[in-house]
């Protein structure tokens, strides 16, 4: 059976090492005849044969990986924690280049199965949307789908609201109702058309896009008519209509949408002066509901409170995200290693920064760290020659034969 297995080097030296799980090759040519993985110690930067991920170095007790190493996730962990000390410091952009846009209102713009009668659905298929839109008229419903995707992917709502609509009243429109009544009510939600989003989303089914809009258009509705946080049983029905929500970074999730209204809300209140911000006690309130308790939540609750100046909140949240971020970075296995010694140095002294309150110092003793060639390449300096960087060269996908030259 086929494995993916990681090929690391050296870009200055010979130094390499292959990680993950061993194919099935017959006889066995290193010395740990039982071991399944080759592995490596990205503190040491010693390879090795493993049981499995996680076993200890047997040279300095570090974890060993056998899989995407940890060394390629820390010019991102870096960032992140700069990002929150900047908006510490009153700052809100890194932070807002960080997290996500996430959509409000779901839609399924996958182009509809292509029909020799209809040479719109082939260019739609194709991403021809201008194409699309100079050809004949439709005259069946699946034609006029594949309009109005392409009204919408050229950013014509109104139009492709009545391609939608032409769809519904085709003889054939039986096999689209749904999406249809999906497509159109997303596009009457981002409208705030409610009553006619409520009125087709009511009809599209119960996949989760359509679930994930009917609890969405209450949500926004709830913000519109309460001047305070909407009724708790309200927020909660929402969250129970759509349960496959994750806590993936972009992912949208309804206390996420929530949050994000509150905050517009509220910046409407302040106006442009940025006064003292009325909605404090909702803001506090509204974080009890989010779902997950991941750094892109708390992110996202730090720049709520930066945005509307309650520094006191913003040091709140960010003091404990730093915190935690250092905390992690310091676990991390290329971390512990005499080769980023400069890095281990500077997450201390961003640590004791940040212990003293003092953000633009813990961002300062960082800043080295995110300039580094190599980090940001998502490489190790080499602990062999000491000149060159460790990265990963080469997936195999197959098992085929290995490089034999070990880091």
């Amino acid at each position: 059976m086929p494995v993916t297995r990681l090929h690391l080097a050296c870009d200055h030296c010979d130094a390499a090492a292959w990680l993950g799980p061993r194919a099935d090759r017959g006889a066995v040519r290193t010395k740990a005849a039982a071991a399944s993985v080759d592995a490596w110690c990205e503190a040491c930067q010693l390879a090795q044969a493993a049981p499995g991920a996680g076993a200890p170095c047997t040279r300095c007790g570090t974890p060993l990986t056998a899989g995407a190493p940890r060394f390629a996730e820390l010019w991102g962990a870096l960032q992140e924690c700069d990002a929150v000390l900047a908006a510490w410091t009153g700052d809100p952009q890194p932070l807002r280049t960080l997290l996500p846009e996430r959509p409000r209102f779901l839609t399924d713009l996958a182009p509809p199965a292509i029909d020799a009668a209809e040479p719109v659905t082939e260019l739609v298929a194709r991403g021809d949307y201008a194409g699309a839109l100079a050809a004949a008229k439709p005259a069946t419903a699946q034609g006029w789908a594949a309009r109005a995707i392409a009204h919408e992917r050229r950013g014509d709502a109104a139009a492709a609201t009545a391609d939608w609509s032409r769809v519904l009243e085709a003889h054939d429109a039986a096999s689209l109702h749904a999406r249809a009544r999906l497509a159109r009510g997303s596009l009457h939600a981002r409208a705030g058309e409610w009553d006619a989003a409520e009125a087709d989303l009511a009809l599209a089914g119960e996949g989760f896009e359509a679930r994930w809009d009917r609890a969405a258009v209450r949500v926004h509705r709830a913000v519109e008519i309460t001047p305070g946080l909407p009724d708790a049983a309200l927020i909660t029905r929402a969250q129970t209509q759509v349960p496959e929500v994750t806590p993936y970074w972009s992912d949208p999730t309804i206390a996420r949408l929530l949050w994000t209204l509150l905050v517009e809300r509220s910046l409407e209140r302040q106006g442009p002066m940025r006064s003292d911000c009325p909605d404090v006690r909702v803001l506090r309130a509204a974080e009890s509901f989010f779902e997950f308790d991941s750094f892109w939540d708390r992110a996202m609750m730090l720049l709520g409170w930066t945005r509307v100046n309650v520094m006191r909140e913003v040091a709140r949240h960010a003091s404990l995200l730093a915190e935690a971020h250092l905390h992690a970075l310091t676990l991390e296995p290329p971390v512990r290693g005499q080769a980023l010694a400069p890095l281990a140095a500077a997450i201390e002294a961003a640590r004791r920064a940040v212990h003293l309150r003092e953000p633009a110092a813990a961002r300062a003793a960082l800043a080295p760290m995110l300039e580094r060639a190599d980090l940001r390449h998502y490489r190790l300096p080499c602990a062999v020659c000491g000149v060159g960087s460790v990265g990963v060269d080469a997936v195999d996908e197959a098992g085929g034969e290995e490089d034999e030259t070990a880091l």
